[in-house]
């Protein structure tokens, strides 16, 4: 979790600093985005999925399996953007189709 806290300060503060924002070339702004990008992917990927695999007292380790409701739900959350994704490329496709004519 420290890497999380590290990597995330390099990146904002690389962001922040206008030395680093205003460069010419855009080397300090992709280096403090994927900073950032990989910071939230240790603290939400690897924090959460390393917590559930603590074993109990007696030294055995529970196999997890989710339920129907866990399952539906997540389907319905992957369905929700897809769904959000292919409307908001409808809008695109329609914008870009508009200029062109």
């Amino acid at each position: 979790m420290w890497g999380f806290v590290v990597l995330f300060l390099v990146g904002m503060t690389l962001l922040c600093v206008p030395y680093t924002r205003n460069n010419e070339n855009d080397i300090w702004i992709g280096i403090g985005c994927a900073s950032i990008f990989i910071s939230f992917w240790l603290d939400k990927g690897v924090g959460f999925v390393l917590g559930g695999f603590v074993p109990t007292p007696l030294e055995e380790i529970v196999e997890y399996y989710p339920n129907p409701n866990e399952v539906f739900i997540t389907i319905g959350v992957w369905a929700l953007g897809a769904f959000v994704l292919t409307v908001l490329y409808k809008i695109a496709i329609g914008v870009e189709h508009e200029i062109e004519a």
